[in-house]
């Protein structure tokens, strides 16, 4: 600790004793810390040096390099880029030669650095490097450095991207063609259980007229067959026969009725009994059934 305060004032004490005015240092810009800033060197006398070092000095102390062989050559002037570390009061010392033995050859006015604003954008600090400067009897030019905007910053966001927008519009025009694809199979789904709940309760209803009905065996072939409705009776048709003749005496003006049961009476013999019913048979198989009768 003490050899090193002792250092600084053997430093100090030196620079004072060798200080000599050849540039003047200013510092164009309120400086922010992290930010480069221009700094302006101006040849007062012709003693110029060849190059010269710019370091930081805070409360007459030495803290560090801030750019190293500034070329001045046959310039008057020149610009370099400054990046101040902390936000504090500064001063720029230009020296020559090599420490202990620096030799003091400008110095600038004080300037107080201040922090950046909280909602900047970052920025990186670019390499400061020494100008060329401009050839005697010429203006300076000074070139100026802004932080980055937060317009710029935005720049690289993803909807300026347009191959990721491209893949975005993509991605959501496949996500609504699923989700439709997965309503239509659904409905196609539901609409298939409908139509086959409704088979089935049409396989078991009773339908009448598709139920298959028993053939009626009884009638004789060549004789007529009778459709009856249900719940009706029967009509009954009693036939006037001549027995010696083997025909029926009415058969012209009943041949249009129907063939039914009918009870058979003679008029020269016995009454038959109620139960002796014949089946009434078509006029060609007349004769042999009475025959058979007889």
């Amino acid at each position: 600790m003490n050899s090193a305060f002792f250092i600084q004032v053997f430093f100090l004490a030196f620079t004072l004793f060798s200080y000599t005015t050849a540039l003047d240092i200013s510092v164009l810009s309120s400086p922010i810390s992290g930010v480069p800033t221009t700094v302006t060197w101006t040849s007062v006398d012709d003693n110029d040096p060849a190059k010269f070092d710019l370091r930081f000095v805070v409360n007459n102390t030495d803290v560090g390099l801030a750019i190293a062989n500034v070329a001045v050559g046959d310039n008057t002037s020149g610009a370099v880029n400054v990046t101040f570390p902390e936000a504090r009061p500064y001063v720029l010392i230009a020296v020559t030669g090599s420490w202990p033995n620096y030799i003091q050859v400008g110095k600038s006015n004080q300037v107080t650095v201040v922090q950046p604003p909280t909602n900047s954008a970052t920025t990186s600090t670019p390499t400061p490097t020494a100008s060329t400067g401009q050839p005697r009897g010429t203006a300076s030019a000074t070139s100026t450095s802004s932080p980055i905007s937060e317009s710029e910053s935005r720049s690289g966001s993803i909807l300026d991207n347009p191959i990721k927008r491209a893949v975005i519009i993509a991605v959501s025009t496949l996500a609504v063609l699923f989700f439709l694809l997965i309503i239509a199979i659904i409905g196609f789904v539901l609409h298939r259980r409908k139509l086959k709940e409704a088979e089935e309760r049409k396989r078991w209803t009773f339908h009448q007229d598709l139920m298959v009905q028993q053939r009626d065996n009884s009638v004789t072939p060549g004789g007529s067959v009778i459709n009856i409705s249900r719940g009706e009776n029967p009509p009954r048709v009693e036939l006037d026969l001549d027995l010696e003749r083997g025909v029926d005496a009415g058969q012209e003006q009943r041949r249009g009725l129907p063939a039914v049961p009918f009870v058979m009476r003679s008029p020269k013999g016995p009454r038959p009994k109620p139960t002796m019913q014949y089946p009434f048979v078509s006029a060609g198989n007349a004769g042999s059934d009475v025959e058979r009768g007889g």
